[in-house]
């Protein structure tokens, strides 16, 4: 049995917008790809100053170290004896926007 006209014409249709479609978005997938700039989250202080983006994790951890200062996060007091101070670790994050763009260096103490 024949196919009638409009459902040809449809289907026709259907296939070379999805044709389109697949190649624009191959194109635009390779234009994304050329803006994207890989920068690598530091594990540790150290690593954190050998980077290029360097004066940014600074400035994070600057950030981080008034923010802890303004909330009165802690207190001094004099250690007991025989008992041992816990260290402190940076950690490193980068926030983005929903296009994957950094939008702000984050360093949290912990």
């Amino acid at each position: 049995m024949g196919k009638s006209r409009k459902e040809l014409n449809f289907k026709e249709t259907n296939q070379i917008s999805e044709t389109k479609s697949g190649e624009n978005s191959e194109e635009f997938e390779s234009d994304t790809e050329a803006h994207i700039v890989e920068v690598k989250i530091p594990k540790t202080f150290k690593e954190s100053q050998s980077l290029p983006e360097k004066g940014k994790w600074r400035m994070a951890m600057e950030n981080e170290l008034k923010t802890i200062k303004d909330r009165e996060v802690y207190e001094l007091v004099l250690r007991p004896n025989k008992n041992k101070v816990l260290g402190t670790k940076w950690v490193y994050t980068l926030k983005k926007d929903i296009l994957g763009n950094i939008k702000s260096y984050k360093a949290r103490l912990v």
